[in-house]
């Protein structure tokens, strides 16, 4: 590949590989993950037509299971693909599942748990403003129970009531904008209700393909337990939220892999910039602020929270800021159950 080309494509293999290599004490084996080529691969938004069929061309369930990714909408700002059971398994598994529990629009009663149904999930983010998202979850899927316990007329674990309707022949489950729909016993749905209805635009019209960008295959080809990847330059963002995270001035890219070894999460990846100034201020911006975390230890212990950012080493290659963090997962767990704990007094 000729340097304009590497250039083109965020740094290519050499640029995050670069940083796990030096840091492989920190990242205990994440380094195995192959972390290469994170690039820009723009993904030009294409518009998505939510409209009732009849046309049976809907594909069987062995398509439906045999690639998630297939299932969702193209066009997306942001992927993200999540090995669950890694997830429920660490340090963070517990509160993690808690907080799902409080907030999944799932009624009570139906046999669901998310810690021991959910394998693996593929999400696509297709807005920066407001809510706009499509999510297969991989596992075990019961939808007699959830039949069944939305005709009892249960609630969520909040006490919202959850409503069924039916689109392209499937039945929604809905509570607040917010849903899910049983597949297949092996495939979910879930998403906002724009989000679910374009996923079963695909599956009833029988347009059931891969449509995920050439950079976001690069990271799965990784088998990382997470990866993470925001595509900026198709899909800019305001400048004021540029000006509130000093970092985000000028970032184009994004891309992000991660394990749930010990300490907890362990993070590698490329912030992709406009200019090699603007990759330097994030370098720096990034080291500023994980200083300024460490200054408030004292605070937090006062409030019976550990501060959970163990490492972040940063630094600036061109256009790029290569970054790897540990995270003391015990300490993030913490975190997510004193939010669990606010979420509950806020919903009663």
């Amino acid at each position: 590949m000729s340097r304009s080309k590497a250039g083109s494509l965020g740094g290519g293999r050499s640029a995050a590989h670069a940083v796990v290599a030096s840091r492989r004490d920190c990242l205990r084996g994440l380094g195995a993950l192959g972390l290469g080529a994170v690039g820009l691969g723009a993904c030009s938004k294409q518009e998505e037509i939510s409209v009732e069929t009849a046309a049976g061309r809907r594909v069987d369930d062995a398509r439906i299971d045999g690639d998630p990714w297939a299932l969702l909408p193209s066009g997306a700002v942001s992927w993200w693909s999540l090995r669950a059971k890694d997830l429920f398994a660490s340090k963070l598994g517990g509160q993690v599942t808690a907080l799902l529990q409080r907030t999944l629009p799932v009624p009570m009663g139906s046999g669901y748990e998310p810690s021991r149904d959910i394998e693996t999930i593929a999400l696509g983010m297709y807005t920066l403003s407001g809510v706009d998202f499509a999510g297969i979850a991989t596992g075990t899927f019961n939808a007699a129970g959830f039949e069944q316990a939305v005709a009892a007329g249960a609630t969520t674990a909040t006490r919202r009531p959850v409503t069924r309707t039916t689109y392209a022949g499937r039945p929604l489950y809905l509570s607040d904008g917010v849903g899910l729909t049983v597949l297949t016993p092996r495939t979910m749905a879930f998403g906002n209700e724009a989000g679910m209805r374009r996923v079963l635009d695909r599956i009833e019209e029988g347009r059931v393909a891969r449509t995920v960008p050439s950079w976001f295959e690069e990271l799965l080809a990784t088998d990382a337990p997470m990866a993470w990847g925001i595509d900026l330059g198709a899909h800019p963002l305001s400048d004021a939220a540029r000006r509130d995270i000093a970092f985000l001035d000028g970032l184009r890219a994004a891309r992000l892999l991660g394990n749930f070894q010990e300490p907890g999460i362990n993070l590698a990846g490329t912030l992709t910039y406009d200019t090699e100034e603007a990759a330097q201020r994030g370098a720096v911006t990034l080291r500023t602020t994980a200083e300024s975390l460490r200054s408030y230890e004292m605070l937090m212990a006062i409030l019976g929270m550990a501060q959970p950012l163990r490492r972040l080493d940063t630094q600036s290659k061109g256009r790029e800021a290569q970054v790897v963090a540990e995270v003391d997962g015990a300490a993030a767990a913490s975190l997510l159950g004193h939010a669990e704990q606010v979420l509950s007094w806020l919903t009663g």
